[in-house]
């Protein structure tokens, strides 16, 4: 079993996979949050079922979220959703049939290969980040272990851009959509502090730039620059971040954690 918080901070126990942390009817005026978490691309594939499975069962669309959180590959879904594609599309698009309508029409995207297939390449010889490494031994209780431990991993020469061009054809290159539900969790790899973009008082980003940050796996692939520090992949500090949706004011928030660890 997992556990997870409400958004008014109470723990609510349920399954180790897709979690509904308080319920009522779609169309209720219930505020709703949805929570996407990291796994690859095998968690991806997973998580597009999932959506599909939450939308047959509650009659819910889930990219009308009032929060759309996520971490890492669920960043990018949360992305496309908050972009107004379906899931029956994201569902379409992921298995290469054709999809006749909604932004991923025009849209090619090999989600097996495009960021360098099921081996990432040889890593530098060097520290990942030794200014976090150092704070992490000086005080190990202010961070995760996979926060220290991403510290000290290689740095990757792996490449996300191919994440970032196919954001880009959605949002474009300006800053942040205003009024957008999304937000997108990732790690300062300098102060291993986590962060949600799109928040008031997050690093201006763009949503591109959010998202290959936040699917940048310490040792894997490149840190991503945003507004000026390193960032990594926000499953560095949790799987799903879920714990960010409290104080959101949410009725509701649904969790799909492909990895079903750490929420």
């Amino acid at each position: 079993m997992t556990q997870v918080s409400t958004g008014d901070g109470r723990p609510a126990r349920s399954g180790p996979a897709t979690e509904r942390v308080r319920h009522g009817r779609p169309g209720s005026g219930i505020r709703r949050g949805l929570v996407l978490g990291g796994g690859g691309m095998l968690g991806a594939a997973w998580t597009v079922g999932a959506l599909c499975a939450v939308e047959e069962a509650t009659g819910w669309r889930p990219g009308s979220a009032e929060v759309l959180l996520g971490t890492s590959a669920g960043a990018l879904l949360g992305t496309l959703l908050a972009a107004g594609v379906e899931p029956g599309q994201l569902r379409d698009h992921q298995l290469g049939r054709p999809v006749t309508a909604g932004p991923l029409m025009d849209i090619d995207f090999d989600y097996d290969t495009v960021v360098g297939g099921a081996l990432p390449p040889r890593p530098q010889a060097a520290i990942g980040s030794p200014g976090l490494l150092r704070d992490a031994v000086r005080h190990p209780r202010d961070y995760p272990f996979l926060t220290m431990v991403s510290a000290a991993v290689p740095p990757g020469r792996g490449s996300v851009a191919p994440i970032g061009d196919l954001v880009r054809k959605l949002f474009g290159d300006g800053g942040w959509p205003e009024g957008s539900a999304l937000r997108v969790a990732a790690v300062d790899y300098r102060t291993g502090r986590r962060v949600a973009f799109g928040d008031l008082g997050a690093p201006a980003a763009g949503v591109a730039e959010a998202v290959m940050a936040s699917c940048a796996i310490p040792g894997w692939f490149a840190p991503v620059e945003v507004a000026g520090g390193r960032y990594v992949d926000g499953g560095c500090w949790s799987a799903t971040n879920a714990d960010l949706m409290n104080g959101r004011g949410l009725d509701e928030v649904y969790v799909l954690a492909p990895m079903g660890i750490r929420l």
